[in-house]
């Protein structure tokens, strides 16, 4: 992987959440694992109207060097964020590339709803 494609530098989260009490709510609490630099790109979009609001998705491959860190990745358990916080990737599914521990590429998501 050439590191010039690599020119965005995110934040890999991973959900430490807690149980609360008898009610059994799982309060996600994000904890950075890495910074690493990526290459993001745009595979799709699309908006919808759902019960009265206009839905936006887009979804990207996000490929970056392999780091130990990432070792078990998973949908729901962990997310990319812009280093500012602004920018939330949810992840939806996680490759090693070839299994060689050189390239992970990931699709994820970005959306957000607009009331109508």
């Amino acid at each position: 992987m050439r590191a010039g494609r690599l020119n965005t530098l995110l934040s890999l989260d991973k959900d430490t959440g807690t149980s609360q009490g008898a009610s059994g709510y799982i309060t996600p609490s994000w904890v950075e694992q890495a910074r690493v630099w990526c290459d993001v790109q745009q595979i799709s979009g699309s908006e919808t109207d759902a019960d009265g609001a206009l839905q936006f998705e887009t979804r990207l491959e996000i490929e970056c060097r392999w780091d130990s860190r990432m070792e078990g990745i998973t949908p729901g358990k962990w997310r990319f964020t812009s280093t500012d916080g602004n920018t939330v990737y949810d992840i939806l599914e996680a490759q090693d590339v070839n299994l060689r521990h050189e390239t992970m590429t990931v699709l994820a998501r970005i959306g957000s709803a607009v009331p109508a």
